[in-house]
């Protein structure tokens, strides 16, 4: 995580980082309540994952309350019931139009997460990173047809098996994305399922789109990392190779 920040700052050329965590309580499970209920169901953990499991959420909280604090990121966030997209949605909505960073003129952001569902976060301020590439929002225009707004209705339609969200039988991304483009024959067995799965389109929407109604986010802060923050806390970690190394605004 922490050569990862070098990295990222390195790459888009900055010294300013948000982070956002999820909450584990869900707000998403009071309108759907099988929200994500595929993960749990899954096979039993041995002893060895359950461990592994505990020690992992014990190493992000610590991230988030004690290593990034003590470096001095003031821009950790986190609400309760609420999940890092939501958060990082509310941040991309608001960027723009907040006092966060009044010193640059054109206020340029990058979202980085493996979670597709930030597409519709995409502008022309607002660009879109996996570390496999950039989706910005020409290309993401060129590769879909679409505009990143309508991605709300693409996973409203089909659906997120990751999250246990139950889209349209039989209806997948390409197809919905047919459907929204007016490619798809109204004859056709897939066109009639989306046309009468509307109440299914109606309920994913509320789920998928982001953020969900209530994330507070108020500003964006100054950080105040220190050299003696960073290699304290490489220091506690064990990470003698990052001692040295610091985020560009290290003093």
């Amino acid at each position: 995580m922490l050569q990862t920040i070098l990295q990222l700052e390195e790459r888009f050329d900055t010294d300013k980082v948000a982070f956002c965590f999820d909450s584990h309580a869900s707000k998403r499970k009071q309108i759907y309540p099988t929200y994500k209920a595929n993960r749990k169901n899954r096979q039993p953990m041995t002893a060895e994952e359950e461990k592994f499991e505990e020690e992992y959420q014990r190493q992000i909280y610590k991230l988030r309350k004690e290593y990034l604090p003590e470096i001095g990121f003031r821009n950790i966030f986190w609400q309760s019931g609420y999940e890092s997209d939501d958060l990082i949605a509310r941040l991309a909505m608001d960027f723009t139009l907040s006092n966060c960073f009044p010193e640059r003129v054109h206020r340029e952001g990058v979202i980085v997460s493996a979670d597709h569902d930030l597409y519709q976060c995409i502008t022309g301020h607002i660009q879109f990173y996996n570390f496999k590439g950039v989706m910005t929002l020409q290309r993401f225009k060129q590769e879909t047809g679409l505009v990143p707004s309508q991605w709300v209705a693409v996973k409203s339609i089909a659906g997120c098996s990751t999250d246990n969200v139950q889209g349209i039988k039989g209806v997948g991304e390409k197809t919905a994305i047919k459907y929204l483009l007016r490619k798809l024959k109204p004859s056709s067995k897939a066109y009639r399922s989306i046309e009468a799965g509307k109440a299914i389109i109606e309920r994913n929407e509320k789920l998928t789109r982001l953020p969900l109604p209530g994330v507070i986010i108020h500003s964006l802060y100054g950080d105040e990392i220190t050299k003696e923050g960073w290699d304290s806390t490489c220091r506690k970690l064990g990470f003698n190779s990052l001692r040295g190394k610091y985020p560009r605004i290290a003093r």
